[in-house]
């Protein structure tokens, strides 16, 4: 769990179509939410 003014960790993630999307770069100076589902337990 992140904690205020805990740097967001940088993450590479593939999407649909073969690009990357690199976070936090992304959305850098803007405000983000990221929801991350897991899928079927």
């Amino acid at each position: 769990m992140l904690k205020p003014g805990d740097k967001f960790p940088r993450l590479e993630l593939e999407v649909v179509g073969g690009d990357k999307l690199v976070l936090p770069d992304e959305f850098a100076g803007n405000w983000a939410y990221i929801m991350v589902y897991r899928g079927h337990w």
